[in-house]
Formats: C-alpha cells, sequence, structure tokens
C-alpha cells in the first residue's frame, strides 16, 4: 500500500479483509473489490442475530475463547482462516448441547470439506457458485466447468471482481491509465461482477456489495455441506463504518 502511493498507481486489493486497508491505514490509491471485516460482521449479525440477542465472538486461544461456555450465550460467531480449523474442539466441548449455537461464514470448498458437524447451521457466505443469480456469475460458471472441469470458488470470483473494476475504469476513463483521472472515474463508480454490482464508496474505496445470509446443508452428490441461501443481503445493509480519517 505504501508503494502504490509512492509511485503514484491505483491499486485494487483483492481478498485481504483487515478494516485498516480502507482505514487507518488507507492512500487515496487503494480501491478494494474484496469486502472487509466489519461488512463479514454486519452479514453475521444479520444472518444469526436478532434484537436483543446474546451473542458471543470466538477468537483463537483468547481469554474470551477459553470463558465462552460460562458466558450462556445464545450464539457463538467463530473467526477463524487457514488450516487450523476450530470445530473438532467445539465439538469435544459439546458446545451444542448446551444450546449454544454456532456460526461463522461459509468459507471456500476446500474448507467447507471440514465442516461436516456444522450441517444446519445459520451463517453468512461471501461467495458460493450456487447463490448469485445474474448472468455475470452463469457465464463464469460454464466458462469454468468448459475450460477446467471445475466450479468457480471464492477466489475466483474475487480475481473476477477486481479483473472488472479495472477494466471498467479503463473504459470509462476511455483509455487512460493515468492514476488521477482512475481515481476520479472509480470513485463511485459502479461495476458488475458475479456477485452482482458492486459500488467503490467514494470516502474510503470500499466496495460495497451484497452478501449471503446462508444455511448449511447436506446434499447428495456433494462431499461438503452446502451452503444454500436464506436472503441476499444488500450492500446497504452490510456497509461498514468509514473509518480512513482522511
Amino acid at each position: 500500500m505504501p508503494l502504490a502511493e509512492e509511485y503514484q498507481k491505483v491499486m485494487v486489493v483483492e481478498p485481504a479483509v483487515a478494516d485498516a486497508i480502507t482505514g487507518t491505514a488507507w492512500n487515496k490509491y487503494i480501491f478494494r473489490t474484496g469486502r472487509n471485516s466489519s461488512q463479514d460482521a454486519a452479514a453475521a449479525a444479520a444472518a444469526i442475530g436478532k434484537k436483543g440477542a446474546k451473542l458471543g465472538i470466538f477468537a483463537p486461544d483468547s481469554a474470551f475463547g477459553h470463558q465462552m461456555i460460562a458466558a450462556k450465550p445464545e450464539a457463538v460467531y467463530v473467526v477463524w482462516a487457514g488450516a487450523n480449523s476450530p470445530w473438532k474442539a467445539f465439538m469435544d466441548l459439546k458446545v451444542q448441547e448446551k444450546g449454544i449455537k454456532l456460526s461463522t461464514g461459509a468459507p471456500d470448498i476446500a474448507a467447507l470439506k471440514t465442516m461436516w458437524d456444522n450441517v444446519g447451521m445459520d451463517g453468512f457466505c461471501v461467495y458460493y457458485h450456487g447463490l448469485p443469480n445474474n448472468e455475470v456469475n452463469d457465464w463464469m460458471v460454464k466458462t469454468a466447468k468448459e475450460k477446467y472441469n471445475t466450479v468457480p470458488d471464492l477466489f475466483d470470483a474475487g480475481g473476477f471482481a477486481s479483473a472488472m473494476a479495472i477494466c471498467t475504469a479503463i473504459e470509462k476513463s476511455q483509455g487512460s491509465t493515468d492514476a488521477e483521472k482512475l481515481i476520479a472515474t472509480m470513485e463511485g463508480m459502479s461495476f458488475e461482477t458475479p456477485k452482482g454490482a458492486m459500488t467503490f464508496r467514494k470516502e474510503d474505496h470500499q466496495a460495497l456489495q451484497v452478501i449471503y445470509s446462508i444455511k448449511l446443508e447436506k446434499k447428495d452428490g456433494f462431499d461438503y455441506p452446502v451452503p444454500v441461501l436464506v436472503r441476499e443481503l444488500s450492500p446497504e445493509e452490510t456497509a461498514p463504518p468509514i473509518t480512513n480519517n482522511k
């Protein structure tokens, strides 16, 4: 990010989610097509919460995590990434037998294969190929099957969205790649993606976007729990706070 500012080149960020990227560490050359952690949190709250609900958030190996059962929340939102899955530990603690619901974001397909114990879970999903209903996603799914004999996954959709943002900006700037002209073009710009239209918010260049409220279900023919759509959470519903102070 500092290099983008030093060399005065527009940088489109995908898929890193740290709030600081469009917040405290932001500069005017940074645009993000990926969602941020605050959008995830808003989606989780919309998917599993109700007014007055008592929710816990679990972070690995922390005092808050160790005290979670004693706090007796109605549901626990689990923050996790990578291979160090927390689900076996939760099953060993018999959290759900104590009446505590577990929820998290449905990840990429490889990680979904570790989540059989979470069948029936309510949560949210940034992208799963079967969720969006639009021509761009239809094209991407069809083309991936034809060319690679597979379906697109979370990071495919993100890369596609960033490419669409860049192409749309250059088209709207009539072919110019001048940074100042691109910034002026991209601020407030809407562009099509496999998740539908995204819009770069002028104030911090964060892409506002649809996130999906889902339930994980067991389905014949799939070797992982499938995210099934409950409802689309609108870009306005999951818009994060503006924190760049610039």
